[in-house]
Protein backbone atom coordinates (compact mmCIF):
# COMPACT_ATOMS: atom_id res chain seq x y z
CA UNK A 1 0.00 0.00 0.00
CA UNK A 2 2.52 2.30 0.98
CA UNK A 3 4.51 1.42 -2.42
CA UNK A 4 1.50 2.50 -4.17
CA UNK A 5 1.24 5.54 -2.45
CA UNK A 6 4.92 6.68 -3.24
CA UNK A 7 4.74 5.68 -7.33
CA UNK A 8 1.76 8.08 -7.25
CA UNK A 9 3.06 11.19 -5.59
CA UNK A 10 6.07 10.30 -8.13
CA UNK A 11 3.51 10.67 -11.08
CA UNK A 12 1.56 13.64 -9.58
CA UNK A 13 4.84 16.15 -9.06
CA UNK A 14 6.38 15.15 -12.89
CA UNK A 15 2.55 15.81 -14.68
CA UNK A 16 3.24 19.28 -12.22
CA UNK A 17 6.47 20.26 -13.64
CA UNK A 18 5.28 19.78 -17.54
CA UNK A 19 2.52 21.92 -17.30
CA UNK A 20 4.67 24.74 -15.69
CA UNK A 21 7.11 24.15 -18.44
CA UNK A 22 4.07 24.52 -21.00
CA UNK A 23 2.66 27.24 -18.84
CA UNK A 24 6.15 29.31 -18.92
CA UNK A 25 6.79 28.60 -22.92
CA UNK A 26 3.37 29.24 -23.89
CA UNK A 27 3.45 33.04 -21.45
CA UNK A 28 7.19 33.83 -23.84
CA UNK A 29 5.72 33.56 -26.85
CA UNK A 30 2.14 35.88 -26.04
CA UNK A 31 4.55 38.16 -24.48
CA UNK A 32 5.75 38.92 -27.79
CA UNK A 33 8.01 41.97 -27.96
CA UNK A 34 8.80 42.52 -24.52
CA UNK A 35 9.89 38.65 -24.39
CA UNK A 36 11.88 38.72 -27.55
CA UNK A 37 13.44 42.27 -26.53
CA UNK A 38 15.13 40.33 -23.03
CA UNK A 39 17.09 38.22 -25.48
CA UNK A 40 19.87 39.67 -27.51
CA UNK A 41 19.48 40.61 -31.06
CA UNK A 42 21.71 39.10 -33.81
CA UNK A 43 24.12 41.22 -35.51
CA UNK A 44 22.49 42.87 -38.65
CA UNK A 45 25.16 44.78 -40.32
CA UNK A 46 27.35 42.74 -41.55
CA UNK A 47 30.65 43.04 -43.03
CA UNK A 48 31.22 42.89 -47.17
CA UNK A 49 32.59 41.10 -49.01
CA UNK A 50 35.86 41.72 -50.69
CA UNK A 51 36.72 41.15 -54.22
CA UNK A 52 39.73 42.37 -55.40
CA UNK A 53 39.33 40.41 -58.29
CA UNK A 54 36.94 41.01 -61.52
CA UNK A 55 36.76 38.50 -64.35
CA UNK A 56 35.95 39.75 -67.38
CA UNK A 57 35.56 36.71 -69.77
CA UNK A 58 37.93 33.75 -70.42
CA UNK A 59 41.41 34.96 -70.29
CA UNK A 60 40.61 38.18 -69.31
CA UNK A 61 40.95 39.50 -65.90
CA UNK A 62 40.76 42.91 -63.43
CA UNK A 63 42.70 42.68 -60.40
CA UNK A 64 43.77 45.52 -57.60
CA UNK A 65 47.34 45.78 -57.08
CA UNK A 66 47.12 46.10 -53.40
CA UNK A 67 43.74 45.75 -51.89
CA UNK A 68 44.19 48.53 -48.84
CA UNK A 69 46.01 52.03 -49.09
CA UNK A 70 46.56 54.68 -47.03
CA UNK A 71 44.15 57.57 -46.29
CA UNK A 72 45.90 59.77 -48.20
CA UNK A 73 46.77 57.56 -51.32
CA UNK A 74 45.81 59.78 -54.83
CA UNK A 75 45.72 56.93 -56.75
CA UNK A 76 44.47 53.46 -57.07
CA UNK A 77 46.22 51.36 -59.26
CA UNK A 78 44.59 48.22 -61.25
CA UNK A 79 46.03 45.58 -63.54
CA UNK A 80 43.87 44.52 -66.88
CA UNK A 81 45.29 41.09 -67.60
CA UNK A 82 44.15 39.77 -71.73
CA UNK A 83 45.27 36.06 -71.83
CA UNK A 84 42.90 36.02 -74.88
CA UNK A 85 43.35 36.21 -78.60
CA UNK A 86 40.61 39.23 -78.70
CA UNK A 87 41.37 43.11 -78.50
CA UNK A 88 40.04 44.70 -74.94
CA UNK A 89 38.29 48.16 -75.17
CA UNK A 90 38.32 49.78 -71.80
CA UNK A 91 37.93 53.45 -70.24
CA UNK A 92 38.58 55.08 -67.32
CA UNK A 93 35.35 56.39 -65.85
CA UNK A 94 34.78 54.77 -62.60
CA UNK A 95 32.43 55.85 -58.82
CA UNK A 96 33.26 54.96 -55.42
CA UNK A 97 30.93 54.37 -52.80
CA UNK A 98 31.93 53.51 -49.27
CA UNK A 99 30.07 51.08 -46.89
CA UNK A 100 28.36 52.05 -43.75
CA UNK A 101 25.85 50.86 -41.19
CA UNK A 102 25.34 48.07 -43.28
CA UNK A 103 25.06 49.47 -47.42
CA UNK A 104 26.30 50.75 -49.98
CA UNK A 105 26.88 55.18 -50.02
CA UNK A 106 28.01 56.65 -53.33
CA UNK A 107 31.09 59.13 -52.70
CA UNK A 108 30.38 62.91 -53.44
CA UNK A 109 32.66 63.99 -55.85
CA UNK A 110 34.25 67.79 -56.47
CA UNK A 111 32.33 70.22 -58.74
CA UNK A 112 33.12 69.53 -62.21
CA UNK A 113 34.75 66.41 -62.02
CA UNK A 114 35.25 64.55 -64.57
CA UNK A 115 36.89 61.29 -66.02
CA UNK A 116 38.69 61.05 -69.23
CA UNK A 117 36.08 59.49 -71.96
CA UNK A 118 38.24 58.23 -74.08
CA UNK A 119 38.98 55.02 -75.39
CA UNK A 120 41.81 52.58 -74.24
CA UNK A 121 43.04 49.33 -76.35
CA UNK A 122 44.37 46.05 -74.73
CA UNK A 123 45.91 43.71 -77.23
CA UNK A 124 45.84 40.21 -77.21
CA UNK A 125 47.89 38.20 -75.04
CA UNK A 126 48.97 41.01 -72.87
CA UNK A 127 48.52 43.31 -69.66
CA UNK A 128 47.93 46.80 -68.82
CA UNK A 129 47.64 48.98 -65.84
CA UNK A 130 45.28 51.76 -64.83
CA UNK A 131 45.56 54.46 -62.29
CA UNK A 132 42.39 55.42 -60.88
CA UNK A 133 42.85 58.77 -59.62
CA UNK A 134 40.93 59.52 -55.68
CA UNK A 135 41.40 63.54 -56.12
CA UNK A 136 37.88 64.09 -57.72
CA UNK A 137 36.28 62.92 -54.33
CA UNK A 138 35.09 65.44 -51.96
CA UNK A 139 36.23 64.03 -48.78
CA UNK A 140 39.94 63.54 -48.85
CA UNK A 141 42.01 62.16 -47.38
CA UNK A 142 39.84 59.41 -46.85
CA UNK A 143 38.63 57.60 -43.84
CA UNK A 144 39.08 53.81 -42.80
CA UNK A 145 36.61 51.47 -44.15
CA UNK A 146 35.87 49.24 -46.77
CA UNK A 147 35.33 51.38 -49.96
CA UNK A 148 34.16 49.97 -53.69
CA UNK A 149 35.22 51.00 -57.33
CA UNK A 150 33.04 50.70 -60.05
CA UNK A 151 34.52 51.11 -63.38
CA UNK A 152 33.34 51.14 -67.11
CA UNK A 153 32.04 48.63 -69.18
CA UNK A 154 34.42 46.47 -71.58
CA UNK A 155 34.71 45.27 -75.20
CA UNK A 156 36.37 42.20 -76.66
CA UNK A 157 36.39 41.85 -80.26
CA UNK A 158 38.57 39.84 -82.61
CA UNK A 159 41.86 41.55 -83.46
CA UNK A 160 41.36 43.33 -86.81
CA UNK A 161 43.03 46.38 -87.56
CA UNK A 162 40.49 47.85 -89.81
CA UNK A 163 37.59 47.11 -87.78
CA UNK A 164 39.41 48.02 -84.51
CA UNK A 165 40.54 51.61 -85.91
CA UNK A 166 37.40 52.62 -87.42
CA UNK A 167 35.25 50.75 -89.50
CA UNK A 168 32.08 49.75 -87.07
CA UNK A 169 32.71 48.42 -83.52
CA UNK A 170 31.04 45.35 -83.68
CA UNK A 171 32.17 43.35 -80.33
CA UNK A 172 31.60 41.46 -76.88
CA UNK A 173 30.34 43.92 -73.97
CA UNK A 174 30.64 43.09 -70.80
CA UNK A 175 29.15 44.88 -67.37
CA UNK A 176 31.04 47.64 -65.80
CA UNK A 177 33.43 45.91 -63.33
CA UNK A 178 33.33 46.19 -59.44
CA UNK A 179 36.48 45.59 -56.74
CA UNK A 180 36.46 46.30 -53.05
CA UNK A 181 39.55 47.69 -51.24
CA UNK A 182 40.08 49.24 -47.32
CA UNK A 183 41.75 51.93 -46.62
CA UNK A 184 44.16 51.77 -43.60
CA UNK A 185 46.30 53.88 -41.21
CA UNK A 186 48.99 51.01 -41.58
CA UNK A 187 48.43 50.11 -45.10
CA UNK A 188 51.62 50.98 -47.89
CA UNK A 189 51.66 53.43 -50.68
CA UNK A 190 50.58 52.88 -53.75
CA UNK A 191 53.23 50.75 -56.04
CA UNK A 192 53.81 53.12 -58.72
CA UNK A 193 54.02 51.88 -61.93
CA UNK A 194 56.88 50.85 -63.34
CA UNK A 195 59.04 53.45 -65.44
CA UNK A 196 59.10 53.26 -69.46
CA UNK A 197 62.42 51.37 -70.20
CA UNK A 198 64.81 52.95 -72.33
CA UNK A 199 65.84 50.75 -74.99
CA UNK A 200 68.49 50.86 -77.56
CA UNK A 201 68.31 49.84 -81.46
CA UNK A 202 66.56 47.22 -81.91
CA UNK A 203 65.92 46.54 -78.00
CA UNK A 204 62.26 45.80 -77.39
CA UNK A 205 60.85 45.60 -73.81
CA UNK A 206 60.80 42.69 -71.20
CA UNK A 207 57.69 40.67 -71.15
CA UNK A 208 56.08 38.15 -69.15
CA UNK A 209 57.17 34.50 -71.01
CA UNK A 210 52.89 34.55 -71.82
CA UNK A 211 52.73 38.04 -73.77
CA UNK A 212 53.48 38.77 -76.92
CA UNK A 213 54.58 41.67 -78.08
CA UNK A 214 52.02 44.63 -79.39
CA UNK A 215 51.89 46.40 -82.64
CA UNK A 216 52.62 49.22 -80.97
CA UNK A 217 56.11 47.86 -79.61
CA UNK A 218 56.90 47.14 -82.88
CA UNK A 219 56.30 50.53 -84.38
CA UNK A 220 58.58 51.86 -81.87
CA UNK A 221 60.90 49.27 -82.36
CA UNK A 222 61.63 50.18 -86.13
CA UNK A 223 61.12 53.95 -85.83
CA UNK A 224 64.01 53.83 -82.69
CA UNK A 225 66.46 52.49 -85.26
CA UNK A 226 65.06 55.48 -87.78
CA UNK A 227 63.57 53.21 -89.87
CA UNK A 228 59.22 54.53 -90.54
CA UNK A 229 57.44 51.55 -90.93
CA UNK A 230 53.69 52.62 -92.54
CA UNK A 231 52.24 49.29 -93.40
CA UNK A 232 52.01 45.96 -91.12
CA UNK A 233 48.84 43.51 -92.19
CA UNK A 234 48.63 40.60 -89.50
CA UNK A 235 47.71 37.12 -89.33
CA UNK A 236 45.76 35.05 -87.01
CA UNK A 237 48.95 33.69 -85.09
CA UNK A 238 50.45 36.77 -84.20
CA UNK A 239 52.95 37.20 -87.78
CA UNK A 240 52.96 41.04 -89.02
CA UNK A 241 54.21 42.09 -92.23
CA UNK A 242 55.94 45.42 -91.65
CA UNK A 243 56.59 47.33 -94.79
CA UNK A 244 59.07 49.93 -94.30
CA UNK A 245 60.73 52.79 -95.92
CA UNK A 246 64.84 52.23 -96.37
CA UNK A 247 65.85 55.28 -94.47
CA UNK A 248 63.23 57.82 -91.70
CA UNK A 249 62.66 60.36 -94.67
CA UNK A 250 60.29 58.06 -96.48
CA UNK A 251 57.46 58.39 -94.56
CA UNK A 252 53.59 57.62 -95.11
CA UNK A 253 52.75 60.86 -95.83
CA UNK A 254 56.21 61.62 -98.22
CA UNK A 255 56.45 57.72 -99.82
CA UNK A 256 56.10 57.94 -103.98
CA UNK A 257 55.62 55.56 -106.27
CA UNK A 258 58.92 53.96 -107.11
CA UNK A 259 60.26 54.87 -103.63
CA UNK A 260 62.15 51.84 -102.06
CA UNK A 261 60.80 49.59 -99.40
CA UNK A 262 61.98 46.70 -97.19
CA UNK A 263 59.44 43.88 -95.80
CA UNK A 264 60.21 41.95 -93.15
CA UNK A 265 58.07 39.20 -91.04
CA UNK A 266 57.60 40.40 -87.27
CA UNK A 267 56.64 37.54 -84.80
CA UNK A 268 54.54 39.30 -82.17
CA UNK A 269 55.70 35.79 -79.93
CA UNK A 270 58.76 36.16 -79.53
CA UNK A 271 59.73 39.41 -81.00
CA UNK A 272 62.12 37.81 -83.70
CA UNK A 273 62.34 39.96 -87.35
CA UNK A 274 62.93 37.76 -90.37
CA UNK A 275 63.52 39.57 -93.82
CA UNK A 276 61.16 38.66 -96.65
CA UNK A 277 63.56 39.84 -99.55
CA UNK A 278 67.34 40.38 -99.29
CA UNK A 279 66.72 43.38 -101.85
CA UNK A 280 64.74 46.32 -100.98
CA UNK A 281 61.57 46.30 -103.39
CA UNK A 282 60.02 49.36 -104.88
CA UNK A 283 56.51 50.12 -105.05
CA UNK A 284 54.25 49.37 -107.82
CA UNK A 285 54.23 52.88 -109.78
CA UNK A 286 50.89 52.58 -110.91
CA UNK A 287 49.65 55.67 -108.97
CA UNK A 288 51.37 59.00 -107.60
CA UNK A 289 50.86 58.43 -104.16
CA UNK A 290 51.01 54.64 -102.54
CA UNK A 291 47.76 53.22 -101.61
CA UNK A 292 48.16 49.06 -100.04
CA UNK A 293 45.47 47.47 -99.91
CA UNK A 294 43.81 45.95 -96.98
CA UNK A 295 45.71 43.09 -96.48
CA UNK A 296 48.18 42.94 -98.97
CA UNK A 297 50.61 45.44 -101.37
CA UNK A 298 51.83 45.20 -104.64
CA UNK A 299 55.44 45.62 -105.04
CA UNK A 300 58.20 44.92 -107.89
CA UNK A 301 61.80 43.87 -107.92
CA UNK A 302 63.80 44.76 -110.74
CA UNK A 303 61.12 43.66 -113.69
CA UNK A 304 59.21 41.38 -111.58
CA UNK A 305 55.98 42.95 -110.26
CA UNK A 306 54.74 40.56 -106.91
CA UNK A 307 51.51 40.91 -104.82
CA UNK A 308 52.25 39.91 -100.78
CA UNK A 309 50.72 39.44 -98.09
CA UNK A 310 49.83 36.91 -95.20
CA UNK A 311 47.64 33.58 -95.68
CA UNK A 312 45.28 32.32 -93.52
CA UNK A 313 47.99 29.77 -92.65
CA UNK A 314 49.90 32.67 -91.19
CA UNK A 315 52.49 32.24 -93.79
CA UNK A 316 53.90 35.39 -96.33
CA UNK A 317 52.49 34.67 -99.77
CA UNK A 318 54.23 36.20 -102.61
CA UNK A 319 52.65 35.88 -106.43
CA UNK A 320 54.33 36.81 -109.15
CA UNK A 321 51.68 39.03 -111.05
CA UNK A 322 53.78 39.66 -114.59
CA UNK A 323 55.32 36.44 -115.44
CA UNK A 324 56.40 37.75 -118.59
CA UNK A 325 58.73 39.15 -116.79
CA UNK A 326 60.08 36.29 -114.59
CA UNK A 327 60.17 32.74 -114.82
CA UNK A 328 56.74 32.47 -117.23
CA UNK A 329 54.21 31.28 -115.15
CA UNK A 330 52.06 32.94 -111.79
CA UNK A 331 54.27 31.36 -109.23
CA UNK A 332 52.86 31.23 -105.50
CA UNK A 333 56.07 31.22 -103.11
CA UNK A 334 55.48 30.62 -98.93
CA UNK A 335 57.74 31.64 -97.01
Amino acid sequence: MLKKIVICLILSLLAFVTISCSNSSESDSLAGPAASARRPAPNTIKEPVVHTLWTVTDGVTLRLKQDSYPPDTETITLVLENHSDSVILYGQSCSFEKYENGKWSELETVPDASYSAAGNTLFDHDQCTLSISTDCLKTHPLSEGTYRLTGSALTAMPYDPVQLYGCGMRGQYYPPYQLEFTISDTAPEDAATVPEEHLSRWQLPEKDDWQWYTPTDCVKMYKDADMEPFYYPEGENGLMAVVYGDNKDNAVSGMKAGDLLLMDIFDRKTGERYKVFPEPLVEYPGTEEVYPYLDGFEAKCGDMLFYCFINSADKVEITLLNPAAGTGSNDTLRS
